[in-house]
């Protein structure tokens, strides 16, 4: 782990991560909806690293827990350089992709890690 408990990168350098929707979001059947992406570690270090469906606004106004947020979610470690496709299921239509959704890696260009639908 690194400094405060947050994810150690392997090499130096910051990873950059670019995730790319590569069939978009639709119902798996029963109620299931699956989501493919593509996540591309463009930076120069390692990571270890979630990659989530989200539906929703995680918090309300106030700071709270909104109870509307949804997500589903897998980890993923990328070297530099490399690319994943991961599939995600949730019973739930997302409205968008969010790598590292708890903001626990060090990135660049952090607004760049969402991918909307």
């Amino acid at each position: 782990m690194g400094v405060g408990g947050a994810p150690k990168t392997e090499a130096s350098g910051v990873p950059e991560v670019e995730p790319a929707l590569r069939r978009g979001s639709g119902p798996a059947g029963a109620g299931v909806w699956e989501t493919t992406v593509t996540v591309t570690n463009a930076g120069k270090g390692a990571m270890h690293v979630q990659v989530a469906a989200v539906r929703g606004e995680r918090f309300t106004g106030d700071g709270k827990t909104s109870p509307d947020y949804r997500d589903a979610r897998t980890s993923i470690t990328l070297g530099p350089g490399e690319s994943r496709t991961v599939t995600l299921r949730g019973a739930f239509e997302p409205d968008r992709v969010l790598v590292d959704p708890d903001a626990k890696v060090l990135q660049l260009q952090r607004k760049l890690a969402i991918a909307r639908f």
